[in-house]
């Protein structure tokens, strides 16, 4: 039966044009990055649910990867982590004009729907980044299939999460 599905999923990708990367639009969930940073900003405490799941390198915006990796910086120098402190490690590193400035960061505070979900936040952002790097795996076409099938699945398992229903149930490995 596994056999029949692994051959539907081949016709189907014969009968499918080929993707122009031009045309693929990269994930990513502003929001979820706005109201995590904003979370981590007014509540540091939030950093302990969230630091084993996030890296800099998960955000989509550069700004926000600049952010979040200074707000980890403080808070794991225990500092405190607000808008103002930030905003002088940012202003000493000569990266405050780079993320948008005091503005930006009194934006990310004001921006927080609820600072109880910051986990359930950083699981989408986390998401999106394994849904980057399978589409940047896949377009390219350096990595064999059954790997870009494996990665996926291993993303998966590690998340637990919404990527369940983006990667379709099959084996990682051939029939």
């Amino acid at each position: 039966m596994q056999k029949n599905k692994v051959e539907q999923l081949r016709l189907v990708a014969a009968q499918t044009p080929p993707v122009d990367p031009a045309d693929v639009i990269t994930t990513h969930n502003a929001e979820a990055e706005s109201a995590l940073l904003g979370g981590l900003l007014l509540d540091n405490t939030a950093w302990d649910l969230v630091k084993d799941l996030l890296h800099q390198g998960d955000f989509y915006r550069f700004e926000d990867r600049i952010v979040f990796g200074t707000i980890g910086a403080l808070i794991n120098a225990t500092e405190p982590a607000d808008v103002i402190t930030v905003f002088d490690q940012l202003t000493r590193e000569g990266r405050a004009e780079e993320v948008g400035g005091l503005a930006y960061l009194h934006s990310l505070a004001q921006y927080v729907p609820s600072a109880s979900k910051i986990r359930r936040y950083a699981q989408i952002i986390s998401d999106y980044s394994s849904r980057r790097a399978i589409q940047k795996m896949a377009l390219d076409g350096q990595c064999p299939v059954s790997e870009i099938a494996k990665f996926a699945v291993k993303s998966v398992a590690a998340s637990g999460s919404a990527l369940t229903e983006w990667v379709p149930a099959v084996s990682a490995e051939p029939a």
